[in-house]
């Protein structure tokens, strides 16, 4: 067998016992993690800031959705980080155990069994130093590095599939350099100043035609000769040190293997005393569970606010906040809904899921309650509702930096006009990235300069980490979201109508069955937004800019997009009857099948537009430049190309416009449908073309 499959081979080897090594340990952690019913304990935090460090660079989701800054902590199985501990340890160990021997005898295991053994130019072992250079450096550092930033420029993140096929594809150009090299050289090899032989061999140097016993016989020659004159060999630093060290090579073993254990029992020390920590923090817990219970027995009926105040200092999630959030739910004093209310809060970000199961479950009781003649019964409903939605407005705006994700899916925030609890969301210039807000009601809140959206820790927006609100299904009818950051955002089959998104950033945002009816958005962003099948009816898009919009089906009637730039947007079979379109952008626009009819064009910009059956009929297209567009089966009944001018009185000029301004030059209206002679006469004078144009 030839070298190179060997040399695949023996690699292939080494790999697999440090995957081995760390899979082992790490899976039957996870095993224990799904079927191990013990007590839990905080991950070790190392491993906590081990796993983040991988996920950001890999752009990954985070394993944890708390908040953060509030504990963010994954609970396992003590027994979990002893072993996710061990597996990290126990590669890291294979792998410095190879470079070990490696730099000793220039062959790891796998290479001993194959036959291979790895020497400088020289033919002597490489030593510790140029080992650790060889494979950290040349063979992975190079190669990770080089895949990853490949993965990084090109766009690929976070696609992790294609991060394995590159780095696939950079280890095989690494070992397929040995092809083209004259030494059978791999580019780690060139690096490290080394080469592979077969240990059988004992060639001082890489040659691939001479045996032993020649090149021994020309090296004697040409040394005798005084051809050759011998070169001090440099060696890497930790080669000087290590070889400098007095120790023989039993020594230098016993001296590795003590650092090795040593390593080891420091690992379990520590891991003893972390263990321990967290025996100490759950003893203090509960500590504090029997001082909690001793507040709630000391407390009469008539010392209640101090006891809820006393409830809302006690560090104990496990029942504070549950027992705050059903002495809420079973208050009909309006003064103690205040204070259970501000306990709540006081208690900081944790009470906030408790607080919208409370807030679904009043909305279920008030909706009961709707025909209810109990005049008494409903205004406590309504308080409580009320305490509930003041407290998580609070929340929101003393805490919106610290979320991650948060779950406030249907909850009513909307606003209430009552006499007895009147609310109005107000959350202005406001982070509430990443939180979900699916089929909630939103009516009249005021979201003014906020920022609902976040590229996450890579900084770039399309990667898995991103931090999106979502909207889907939810009402906000009457919404103000003036000047807010929505780009990204999922709006999907929401209720936005006579909503306000004034100079809003909409960019990407997903509206997919959207109703925008009555919407105000003048000069907002909405580039490449998805608004298919979006009911867009009477809204105002003056100056908005819709670029790469896609709104397959999207109603459009009555809106008002003066001067409101749609290049290249997907526009087909949507509708925009009655619409005022004036000086509108549509160049290189996809208009198929669509309803134009009775629409405001005038200099409107159609340059290079799929305009296929589309209906123009009674339209106003004065000065509509139609240059590039292809008008084939378009339905141009009464629309008006120009209009008459009056000069001198009521005396009307009928001779069509100059046909310098070229807007109809080359367009071809031969398939064009219901056009009428005073039509094709201005097109004819335009420039345009049609089967009469040629006739005299």
């Amino acid at each position: 067998m030839t070298v190179f499959p060997r040399r695949l081979a023996a690699s292939t080897v080494e790999l697999a016992l440090i995957a081995v090594s760390a899979l082992v340990p790490l899976s039957l952690g996870w095993h224990a993690t799904r079927y191990l019913n013990v007590q839990p304990v905080p991950l070790n935090p190392v491993l906590a800031s081990l796993e983040g460090a991988i996920a950001r660079t890999l752009a990954l989701p985070p394993t944890c959705n708390n908040p953060r800054g509030l504990n963010c902590t994954r609970l396992v199985p003590p027994l979990v980080n002893f072993l996710w501990t061990i597996g990290p340890i126990a590669a890291l160990s294979v792998s410095i155990w190879q470079l070990y021997l490696l730099g000793l005898t220039g062959q790891t295991l796998p290479k001993r069994w194959l036959r291979l053994q790895v020497v400088t130019d020289a033919g002597k072992v490489p030593g510790f130093g140029r080992a650790l250079l060889r494979e950290a450096v040349g063979r992975w550092g190079v190669t990770l590095t080089s895949a990853y930033v490949i993965w990084l420029i090109t766009g690929a993140v976070p696609d992790l599939v294609i991060l394995g096929v590159t780095t696939a594809l950079m280890v095989a150009f690494d070992g397929l350099w040995s092809y083209f090299d004259p030494k059978c050289r791999t580019l780690h090899d060139r690096l490290a100043g080394t080469w592979v032989r077969s240990s059988r061999h004992s060639v001082s140097g890489p040659s691939r035609n001479m045996n032993s016993s020649n090149s021994k016989q020309v090296g004697i020659q040409l040394e005798a000769q005084g051809v050759i004159e011998p070169r001090p060999e440099s060696k890497p630093l930790l080669d000087q040190w290590w070889n400098g060290m007095r120790l023989q090579s039993s020594g230098k073993k016993a001296l590795a293997l003590a650092m090795g254990l040593a390593a080891i029992l420091g690992t379990f020390v520590t891991t003893q005393l972390y263990i321990q920590s967290q025996e100490n923090a759950r003893t203090q817990a509960a500590r504090d569970q029997e001082k909690f219970l001793t507040w709630v027995r000391q407390f009469a009926s008539d010392e209640r606010q101090g006891a809820i105040l006393g409830l809302a200092s006690l560090d104990n999630p496990e029942a504070q906040y549950q027992i705050l959030a059903d002495m809420l739910a079973l208050e009909t004093d309006a003064a103690q809904l205040d204070v259970l209310q501000q306990a709540l809060v006081s208690s900081g970000a944790r009470s906030l899921p408790y607080l919208q199961k409370l807030n679904q479950s009043t909305r279920t009781d008030l909706d009961s309650l709707r025909y209810s003649t109990n005049e008494e019964q409903l205004e406590v409903v309504q308080l409580r509702l009320q305490a509930t939605q003041r407290a998580i407005a609070k929340l929101l705006q003393l805490y919106s930096t610290e979320f991650d994700t948060l779950e406030l899916s249907r909850t009513h925030l909307g606003q209430i006009t009552t006499f007895a609890a009147p609310f109005t969301l107000v959350l202005e210039k406001t982070d509430l990235s990443g939180i979900r807000f699916r089929g909630a009601i939103l009516t009249h809140a005021s979201f003014k300069s906020s920022q609902f959206s976040s590229p996450g820790g890579d900084r770039r927006f399309g990667t898995v980490d991103d931090q999106k609100a979502d909207f889907t299904a939810s009402i906000l009818t009457d919404a103000d979201f003036t000047g807010a950051f929505l780009s990204h955002v999922i709006f999907a089959y929401s209720n936005l109508s006579r909503a306000k998104l004034d100079r809003a950033n909409l960019s990407n945002a997903q509206m997919t069955g959207a109703n925008l009816s009555s919407t105000q958005a003048i000069g907002a962003d909405f580039r490449f937004a998805d608004l298919t099948n979006a009911s867009v009816v009477g809204a105002q898009l003056g100056e908005a800019n819709l670029t790469g919009i896609l709104a397959t089906g999207a109603r459009f009637p009555r809106v008002v997009a003066t001067g409101a730039t749609l290049a290249k947007a997907n526009l087909t079979r949507s509708d925009w009857q009655g619409a005022d379109l004036s000086r509108a952008n549509f160049t290189q626009s996809n208009l198929q099948n669509a309803n134009l009819s009775g629409t405001k064009l005038a200099g409107a910009n159609l340059s290079f537009a799929q305009l296929q059956n589309v209906n123009f009929q009674q339209s106003d297209l004065t000065s509509v430049n139609f240059q590039g567009a292809n008008v084939e089966g378009a339905d141009f009944q009464g629309a008006v190309f120009f209009k008459p001018q009056t000069q001198r009185g009521d005396r009307l000029i009928q001779s069509p416009e100059p046909s310098t301004s070229g807007f109809l030059r080359g367009v071809d209206f031969t398939q064009a449908r219901n056009l009428d002679d005073k039509q094709i006469v201005y097109i004819c004078a335009q420039g345009g073309i049609y089967p009469l144009c040629s006739q005299p």
